[in-house]
């Protein structure tokens, strides 16, 4: 089964989660692009989404589609709040900037807990597919 198909075989709440992260996470902070002074962090959210699928494509290549697949979000995204949530605190951005940005950090961060959560159960042992 493709990684598609199984993100297609999950109970409707998850592919609304992940519909709204596919926005939320993905498209919206391609609107950073509109200003210069966003540009690079834009550039950074973007590298880390890259590098993060990346890992969990080839985890899922290797595993399969198991609760394990949300720790390259911790790894990734962990940093990327953190770095996020200090510029808006010591820049001055323009407001919608600064609003996408918190869609973002807050998304990311709802996302984090349901991966720290599945991450824990895999490594305590529950080797079952994902939900």
């Amino acid at each position: 089964m493709s990684f598609l198909d199984s993100m297609a075989a999950q109970p409707l709440w998850v592919q609304i989660w992940l519909s709204w992260m596919a926005f939320g996470a993905f498209l919206l902070p391609l609107l950073l692009f509109i200003w210069r002074e966003t540009w690079l962090p834009a550039s950074i959210i973007f590298m880390t989404h890259t590098l993060n699928s990346f890992a969990v494509m080839y985890l899922f290549k290797w595993l399969g589609y198991v609760k394990l697949l949300g720790f390259p979000h911790l790894v990734f995204w962990g940093p990327l709040i953190w770095y996020l949530v200090r510029l808006i605190r010591r820049e001055s951005l323009p407001i919608w900037a600064t609003r996408i940005f918190w869609v973002l950090i807050t998304t990311i961060t709802v996302s984090l807990v349901f991966d720290l959560v599945d991450t824990i159960r895999y490594v305590l042992g529950e080797r079952t597919k994902a939900i």
